[in-house]
């Protein structure tokens, strides 16, 4: 009886804890679409980069899974030591905040962003934010 109510117990509270959600990211070279492995992307919920960024590094298949917050609805995302693809990418000018992803979409039908490096595309895999950068030039790197 009382291991019955015990496992009643667990799952009451289990059932009611809220889970967070996940999303796989995938980090592309945007000039040929192959899978960037052990680079870092930089993820900040809400609509702007503030505070340290939650950083995911991509395994050897180019992708991480991240745990969302509960309370993200949309987040913005940024390449670490490399040239992001987007429009938009000028040197001195912050670009990260010009486009901020909702994470509902993500999990409904994926997002792919744009890719200004290449011809390479990919199709929107639900639950998936795919993200394309490129190695920095030499010149760029002496930027930063």
């Amino acid at each position: 009886m009382r291991i019955a109510a015990l496992g009643f117990f667990l799952l009451s509270f289990t059932a009611g804890t809220a889970i967070a959600q996940q999303i796989t990211v995938q980090l592309l070279d945007g000039r040929n679409g192959h899978p960037l492995k052990n680079q870092v992307l930089d993820l900040w919920f809400g609509n702007h980069p503030s505070a340290a960024p939650l950083q995911a590094r991509t395994g050897q298949n180019g992708t991480a899974v991240v745990n969302v917050p509960e309370d993200a609805r949309t987040f913005v995302a940024a390449g670490e030591w490399s040239a992001d693809c987007r429009g938009g990418n000028q040197p001195g000018e912050s670009y990260i905040d010009a486009t901020v992803y909702a994470i509902t979409a993500v999990m409904s039908t994926g997002i792919v962003a744009e890719n200004r490096c290449g011809e390479t595309s990919q199709h929107p895999v639900p639950g998936t934010f795919t993200f394309f950068v490129r190695p920095m030039h030499w010149w760029e790197k002496m930027r930063e």
